[in-house]
């Protein structure tokens, strides 16, 4: 069977209640979040899609990643953010697409960055509620 350009062929997620926080400055961090998909065809499209809440308070700049390993290692789009004062807390987002040009499994992990040391920033956080970080890659047929 032939799906037209566009059609997702391949669907994988993942979930964390895992809560990160205590972060040290001008580092990477895993946030443990990861998924895994094995693209059925080599010029295939990954788009990656992930949700989260956090808490944060006066951490200058922050930023999310996405690295992806198998069949080599490749950082996706960064997206960043900064404030000065006060909470900056809620729902975020992040997207990519990612083109591994191979077949064999690859592996999409969440990473976060702030640029001071702060105990106030607390990745996939709610205090009222169980907070849960998803994670999900969609192969796009080109």
């Amino acid at each position: 069977m032939t799906f037209p350009t566009g059609s997702i062929i391949g669907f994988n997620n993942a979930v964390s209640t895992t809560e990160v926080g205590g972060i040290t400055a001008d580092t990477w961090v895993t946030t443990g979040l990861s998924v895994s998909i094995t693209p059925k065809k080599s010029n295939s499209k990954i788009y990656v899609l992930a949700t989260w809440g956090v808490a944060i308070n006066n951490p200058g700049h922050f930023a999310y990643k996405v690295v992806r390993t198998g069949p080599t290692s490749q950082d996706l789009a960064i997206q960043a953010a900064y404030t000065s004062v006060g909470w900056a807390g809620g729902t975020h987002s992040y997207s990519a697409i990612d083109t591994p040009s191979s077949t064999s499994e690859c592996t999409y992990t969440v990473y976060i960055y702030v640029d001071q040391n702060t105990s106030n920033f607390m990745w996939n956080y709610d205090s009222r509620f169980n907070s849960t970080a998803n994670l999900m890659v969609m192969e796009i047929q080109q």
